[in-house]
């Protein structure tokens, strides 16, 4: 008896969700831009992790512009549109967007870490990197630095195989360890980067805090971190300001010349060091990465000066910025009701500016009159992006004029949202060039 009960109530409970499915996909707002949301609860979501070009890709070429899908638990409305797209960007808060990461990434991030905070705690975050890594100082120190430290980390390894991506996260968190809370034991260092590549992977999992699952142990690793950096903060406020030089003493001084209403807690500032180290290293690894891997694909691109702003387009490791609605609102005609995400497809945005037929395919020639997009833009465009691009400027100029390589695998490929990840494990053997030899 009890198992026929069990048997009528899954297909009740499956009646209900074709239902559920069909109202949502066409009945609830004749005005929502069209597309399909998927199964309820299960939505489009790993397709999208996938292989988000050609997510996005197939819908556009299906629906248009934009488009309604379900990813990340939340209904969601994806732009492909290059105007629309910097429209967003350049005026969100008047628009009532806001940012709209998934409860994965505000957990692992925290809540006060720069790319969610708003207002006048946004400006104090973003005017704080700003002030520290400013034009005269890039092209003074930080850029005397950065050419010192790629030399030592690339020195002496000609004849050897390195795993690449390995190299170039490692080589790009020592430098943002550094010149944000300025550490330098190397056995610091290590462990802290430890517990940041475990956090990094559970950004964009099901947040479930289940025993022995991906999400926990990123969970666990950011309690780690916040200890850690939590130490280095109580330690650092018995210090004068100007005995250390990096980006958390900068947010101390604000501290003293700044009022009560700009002060930032500890919490706050946990977050945002918490989100920096990761926004500065990652991006940055995983572009170096990708640069080297194209120009080993495509060589007659080294002739070219425009190879890392066709990396960021092609490769686009940080290829979708998401909103949320907070009232409803009005895009090209249709209506993105309020509680709804927007999700701007940066790579797509990125090759639409040159009307490129094949978005995916590398080509630095296509970047000549482009309109790279990839920081984001507005009150919100990466307040480090000219520091990272100076990094990955130094290193590749020591790279390329030092070695020459040649991939150990063959037939590599890519996903690169939510992150970089490798089909294989891209090692290369490097060789000194005859000149340098």
């Amino acid at each position: 008896m009890t198992s026929t009960w069990v048997f009528y109530l899954l297909i009740l409970l499956l009646i209900l969700s074709v239902f559920v499915t069909f109202k949502i996909n066409y009945g609830v707002n004749k005005n929502l831009p069209p597309g399909n949301m998927g199964w309820i609860f299960v939505g489009q979501t790993r397709e999208c992790l996938m292989n988000i070009h050609g997510f996005v890709q197939k819908r556009h070429n299906k629906y248009g512009k934009l488009f309604k899908t379900h990813i990340f638990g939340c209904p969601t409305v994806i732009c492909a549109d290059l105007e629309v797209s910097r429209s967003l960007l350049l005026s969100d808060v008047s628009r009532g967007l806001v940012p709209g990461h998934p409860k994965s990434f505000m957990d692992l991030m925290g809540k006060w870490n720069i790319i969610a905070v708003q207002h006048d705690l946004h400006r104090r975050m973003r005017g704080a990197v700003l002030s520290f890594i400013n034009g005269d100082t890039l092209k003074g120190r930080i850029l005397a630095q950065i050419d010192d430290f790629v030399r030592l980390n690339l020195s002496d390894l000609g004849g050897k195989i390195v795993h690449m991506h390995e190299k170039c996260r490692d080589m790009a968190f020592y430098f943002w360890a550094r010149k944000v809370i300025c550490l330098k034991k190397e056995s610091e260092i290590e462990d802290l980067k430890k517990d940041y590549f475990e956090l990094a992977d559970g950004l964009y999992r099901v947040p479930l805090d289940l025993p022995f699952s991906r999400y926990r142990k990123s969970l666990q690793a950011r309690k780690r971190i916040v200890v850690k950096l939590g130490e280095k903060v109580r330690e650092r406020r018995k210090l004068p300001l100007d005995f250390h030089d990096d980006l958390l003493a900068e947010v101390l001084r604000g501290e003293i010349n700044g009022n009560v209403k700009t002060k930032l807690s500890d919490e706050q500032i946990l977050d945002f060091l918490v989100g920096t180290i990761f926004a500065g290293y990652d991006t940055t690894a995983n572009t170096m990465m990708m640069t080297i891997k194209l120009l080993h694909d495509f060589p007659k691109a080294l002739q070219d000066l425009r190879i890392i702003q066709e990396t960021i387009r092609a490769a686009n490791v940080v290829p979708a910025t998401i909103r949320k609605a907070t009232k409803d609102i009005e895009i090209q005609g249709y209506m993105i009701p309020k509680g709804w995400k927007m999700l701007l497809c940066l790579t797509e945005t990125n090759a639409k500016t040159n009307s490129s037929e094949n978005s995916a395919v590398f080509d630095p020639w296509k970047m000549k009159n482009g309109n790279l997009m990839a920081f984001g833009g507005g009150s919100r465009m990466c307040p480090g992006k000219d520091l990272a691009m100076l990094e990955m400027c130094v290193f590749l100029h020591h790279f390329l004029t030092r070695y020459q390589w040649e991939e150990i695998e063959s037939n590599i490929s890519f996903i690169v949202f939510p992150g970089i990840q490798t089909s294989k494990v891209m090692r290369i053997r490097l060789s000194d060039h005859v000149d340098n030899v």
